[in-house]
């Protein structure tokens, strides 16, 4: 690749055409088997994540002291709680504004009442791309500081 390209664009790039041509390309039979398989690996390599990141919490754990391990925790705390209020702010608050500005028949029958929101807000919660973003934070910095070696 180029000096000024970037493999994270290319790859979106690259999903946003195939998500427009791939129905016109790949006919119906063969989306319906290869969906399958898809999911599973979508669900592997989610799963690998996670174990991924498992492995890395302890030696993290144990270079932090005390202090810094409580105010992680709460740090941490406090932003699940964040996330999961909005995501559950959100579906409860934008179906009323998508009412109120498209009242055609057909978004009528698509509405959900607010008890069949719950279980929807909560299964949409996944952490890969946040765990791909923290497994991204490089352990050295730019002034050659290092977060696992040097003392607090």
């Amino acid at each position: 690749m180029g000096r000024n390209t970037s493999g994270v664009i290319a790859v979106v790039t690259a999903g946003f055409l195939l998500a427009q041509r791939g129905p016109r390309v790949i006919p119906p039979a063969t989306r319906m088997q290869t969906q399958p398989f898809w999911s599973l690996i979508t669900h592997v390599l989610n799963s690998g994540l996670f174990v991924l990141v498992g492995t890395q919490i302890p030696s993290v754990v144990d270079d932090l002291a005390p202090q810094s391990l409580t105010m992680g925790l709460a740090a941490v705390a406090f932003a699940g709680f964040g996330v999961i209020g909005c995501r559950l702010l959100y579906f409860y608050t934008m179906p009323s504004v998508f009412r109120a500005i498209d009242r055609r028949g057909s978004q009528v029958s698509r509405r959900i009442s607010a008890r069949e929101r719950f279980p929807l807000a909560w299964s949409g919660v996944r952490g890969g791309v946040s765990l791909a973003a923290a497994l991204a934070v490089p352990d050295t910095m730019a002034d050659a500081s290092c977060r696992s070696t040097c003392a607090p």
